[in-house]
């Protein structure tokens, strides 16, 4: 078994155990650091990156279209301008003295 297998399977052993409320997770993981020492530092750095997210996988963002709008329920149902329109006053065009 690698050194990362096996840092990794006391750290899956470790956190059951403390989710458990086992005090024997701290004799896991006192277990789990002569394991530590003896890993090369690229697996180190690889540990270290967990949970770190890489900001140029998340592009480009792809959402979903929306639905399309509603159209408001009308206020007038079933009524008809009459055929004469609206008209606007004669004085329309007459500017304020």
């Amino acid at each position: 078994m690698r050194n990362l297998d096996l840092y990794l399977a006391f750290e899956r052993l470790m956190l059951d155990l403390d989710e458990g409320g086992d005090p024997i997770a701290d004799r896991v993981r006192d277990l789990m650091d002569s394991v530590w020492y003896r890993l090369s530092p690229e697996e180190i750095a690889l540990l270290d990156s967990r949970g770190q997210i890489d900001p140029a996988q998340l592009f480009p963002v792809r959402l979903p279209l929306p639905p399309p709008p509603e159209l408001p329920v009308p206020t007038i149902v079933d009524q008809q301008f009459e055929d004469a329109g609206w008209q606007a006053p004669v004085d329309w065009r007459k500017r304020a003295a």
